[in-house]
């Protein structure tokens, strides 16, 4: 009865750092987005870039790999999306020009 005990007091402790992890986890993904929507395209590319590289040379602890993975995500959709923008204005420059 006792290691029963133990299993759900070990099982209600992992539930608990679980979603604290889940919650620093989207916290941290909040704050990088707002960081990154304020960053030009080249800016973002260079920071990606950065990550990269330190990704590729460093030892890099799971933790700092996860959150590496994320940001460089976040980078890579933020300049995807500048670089749809521009598509769009060129696509509706050409239209007015050829009209």
């Amino acid at each position: 009865m006792a290691t029963s005990d133990a299993n759900k007091k070990n099982t209600k402790k992992f539930n608990e750092t679980k979603k604290l992890d889940d919650y620093s986890l989207k916290q941290f993904i909040k704050e990088s987005k707002s960081k990154i929507s304020h960053l030009s395209y080249e800016q973002a590319l260079n920071e990606l870039d950065i990550l990269l590289e330190k990704m590729q040379t460093s030892n890099i602890l799971v933790e700092d790999l996860k959150r590496s993975y994320i940001k460089g995500k976040l980078y890579l959709e933020h300049c995807e999306k500048l670089l749809e923008k521009v598509e769009q204005e060129v696509i509706e420059i050409s239209e007015e020009d050829l009209n």
